[in-house]
């Protein structure tokens, strides 16, 4: 598996991350590996737009890092979407 961009994994949410000079790019690549990371899942499958739709819905995306040079962003994305009812 080759990713962009390391991901986290807790008890309760599978975590993107993102990393750019410009905050709003950091915003972008964190956000797309959210979408990646759903497109991927096998759990429930779902394509691109479902994926990004859902990132827009459930996707808790916070500044990680703005100290540096470079800005960091994570998208955390709760695992509680994945549960059957």
């Amino acid at each position: 598996m080759k990713l962009d961009w390391p991901r986290i994994e807790t008890d309760t949410h599978f975590i993107s991350v993102g990393f750019d000079e410009d905050l709003d790019k950091a915003m972008v690549n964190a956000t797309r590996e959210a979408v990646n990371f759903l497109t991927e899942q096998k759990q429930v499958p779902l394509n691109k737009y479902e994926a990004y739709s859902l990132v827009s819905m459930v996707g808790d995306c916070r500044v990680s890092q703005i100290v540096d040079i470079r800005k960091g962003v994570h998208c955390m994305i709760p695992k509680s979407i994945f549960t059957k009812k």
